[in-house]
């Protein structure tokens, strides 16, 4: 018998709903992930792509999002930060606007482990989001631009942009006036500016800016001292460079670089070596004896060809092995001073 409703039309029966398979859900689940994952990998290439264009072409990160359109809809990159553009950032800047940046030296030093161990991704967490935090730093001091390095920044993009697309030349430097003031300096010069101060007033250009601030500072008195205090302060910054490269590298505290206890303190204790040394001798630069030999090393660590390397644990543990060899043949490893004890004697009287 069939069933009617009160107005004599049959009753009709719902379709019931088609069963989805398990393995046909887990699939398209699987897709919908996949997908998410790439869209998730474009996002931070675009990142990516946006901070190199940015930095390359001296222009802000705003201007470069503007420029590049998809489908007539401006792009609008979200802007995480993350180690992928946090490293793209350092690296570009540290071979750009930070190359004589000592407040930068650690980033170059983190920077130049990554290179060394074939990506950032072998970085630890912690250097990871040191490099993270410069990034973070460094916007945050393009939106307020209240800090003079960051203004000076701006101001070096902009000519090197000018020297890129009109071929101008540039001979700038910023010092200070006072020795109470703070800032550090800042220079630009295009490789033609370069040439003429090195070959037409025959003076390398370090030293013709830091006897600059000499006179700034102290006026001629200032330049006939500046030689002293320039070898002084090399030799200052070699140290503490290198200090600073092995905290980082070993995350622990180092108050001062070990040269009498450097097997022993440095690289037995912490795993780091340094390499690159410029003088045969493996001895502080306040035991070098010519200025020559201080400008060399001086320029090795600025250019990273002397620099602290963090050692592998399998080449770590040999370099233990070898120290404790070369120790049993006798060699001085470790530069033990020998400790000559007084021997008290008794006085003798003048009349005998």
């Amino acid at each position: 018998m069939v069933k009617t409703l009160a107005n004599g039309e049959p009753v009709r029966k719902c379709a019931r709903p088609a069963k989805i398979s398990p393995l046909l859900k887990a699939i398209s689940t699987a897709a919908a992930h996949s997908l998410n994952e790439d869209i998730e990998v474009a996002i931070t290439s675009v990142d990516t792509i946006i901070d190199g264009l940015a930095i390359k072409h001296g222009k802000s990160v705003e201007v470069i999002q503007e420029l590049i359109h998809l489908g007539g809809h401006v792009l609008k990159s979200r802007r995480t930060v993350g180690i992928n553009n946090a490293y793209a950032h350092c690296e570009a800047r540290c071979e750009g606007a930070w190359v004589d940046d000592p407040t930068k030296d650690s980033i170059r030093t983190i920077i130049s482990e990554a290179k060394h161990l074939s990506g950032y991704q072998h970085l630890s967490r912690d250097l990871q989001q040191v490099l993270i935090d410069q990034l973070t730093l460094s916007r945050q001091e393009e939106t307020t631009g209240i800090d003079a390095r960051a203004v000076m920044e701006r101001v070096r993009r902009e000519l090197t942009n000018l020297h890129t697309r009109d071929g101008m030349e540039f001979i700038i430097v910023c010092v200070r006036s006072s020795a109470r003031h703070l800032s550090k300096t800042v220079t630009f010069l295009t490789p033609a500016a370069k040439a003429f101060l090195t070959t037409v007033t025959k003076v390398q250009p370090l030293i013709w800016v830091n006897q600059f601030e000499a006179f700034t500072i102290n006026g001629i008195t200032g330049i006939l001292h500046n030689h002293e205090l320039r070898k002084d302060e090399m030799k200052g910054h070699i140290r503490e460079t290198l200090r600073a490269q092995i905290e980082t590298l070993s995350g622990k505290p180092i108050k001062r670089l070990e040269f009498d206890n450097y097997e022993k303190k440095i690289v037995e204790k912490l795993g780091v070596v340094i390499v690159g040394w410029t003088c045969p001798d493996f001895v502080s630069p306040s035991a070098f004896k010519t200025i020559a030999q201080v400008e060399q090393l001086y320029d090795a660590v600025n250019s990273g060809s002397c620099k602290a390397e963090k050692l592998s644990p399998a080449t770590w543990a040999a370099r233990k092995a070898s120290n404790q060899s070369r120790l049993a043949l006798g060699e001085d490893v470790y530069r033990k001073e020998e400790v000559t004890k007084g021997v008290k004697r008794k006085a003798v009287d003048d009349e005998g």
